[in-house]
């Protein structure tokens, strides 16, 4: 199947929620032009069950998604690393055909 989309990569940040404004200034700094948050996101990790539910966000988790150029996701990663080592989260990277007319010229 031939895309005619942009060949980028799609970066999917899992954090606990306290995390969320670091998260958002490392995709800031390292240059993405823009990114999705997902509030509340639930399942089971290596950590347990995050039900995503609750009056306070001390015991959610977030997620946070953007589509970048190959380096941009390697800078993400390489600083979202650092946090994951002291709370609960992933990094996921993947291949992503953007099909938007024109999305990210600069990317």
């Amino acid at each position: 199947m031939k895309s005619d989309g942009k060949k980028m990569k799609k970066v999917e940040i899992v954090i606990e929620a306290v995390m969320l404004k670091e998260v958002v200034t490392i995709v800031d700094e390292a240059g993405a032009g823009g990114y999705t948050i997902l509030p509340a996101v639930t399942g089971r990790g290596h950590r347990g069950h995050r039900s995503g539910f609750g009056l306070t966000n001390v015991f959610q988790n977030t997620m946070v998604f953007t589509l970048v150029n190959e380096e941009t996701a390697l800078k993400i990663s390489q600083k979202i690393k650092h946090l994951i080592q002291n709370y609960a989260g992933v990094v996921i990277i993947s291949d992503a055909d953007v099909v938007w007319p024109d999305y990210q010229k600069d990317q």
